[in-house]
């Protein structure tokens, strides 16, 4: 009669045991998270107004005024009145700066012209950015050959009023 209460010693032995390691069997490990490679913070790097200007064109006036400045866009399809060409030495010489950060901060509505052109009322706080989309803008033709434009322009105006001849009126 031994024999049974020996292994009932040895049974409720056993399940003694396994409840007392039980708990420690099912508790979770602290697991750290594996090293990863360093991050770095990631940084915002303060743009120079020209890398400013760059972006500002190509993320906004480039849509309808094409990367090539020629009003090529994909968004000129859409408009009424196309975009104005910027390769042209004509146009350029006509315009001054001044006009042109009307136009790009007021947009076309604020010079009279078509409301299509948006405006950039943002750039009005960002005179040096301003200055640089201005001189992307004149970018798209040689300085020389503005220069030149200019001159004949100034010179026929004064030549003509010089002679006291009035200028010549565009055919129709």
């Amino acid at each position: 009669m031994s024999r049974p209460s020996r292994l009932s010693r040895l049974s409720r032995l056993f399940v003694l045991v396994l409840l007392a390691t039980l708990p420690a069997c099912s508790k979770s490990e602290k697991k750290e998270a594996p090293i990863a490679a360093e991050k770095k913070p990631v940084v915002k790097k303060d743009l120079s107004p020209a890398e400013e200007a760059v972006k500002v064109f190509n993320g906004r006036c480039a849509v309808c005024h094409g990367q090539s400045g020629t009003g090529d866009g994909p968004g000129a399809a859409a408009l009424k009145v196309k975009p104005r060409n910027y390769t042209s030495v004509e146009w350029q010489a006509s315009v001054e700066d001044d006009y042109l950060k009307k136009i790009i901060v007021g947009g076309g509505a604020s010079v009279g012209k078509d409301p299509g052109m948006a405006a950039n009322p943002d750039l009005a706080d960002k005179p040096e950015v301003l200055a640089e989309v201005v001189k992307k803008v004149r970018s798209f033709v040689d300085a020389a050959e503005l220069e030149k434009a200019r001159a004949a322009a100034k010179g026929g105006e004064a030549g003509a009023k010089a002679d006291g001849e009035k200028a010549a009126e565009p055919e129709k």
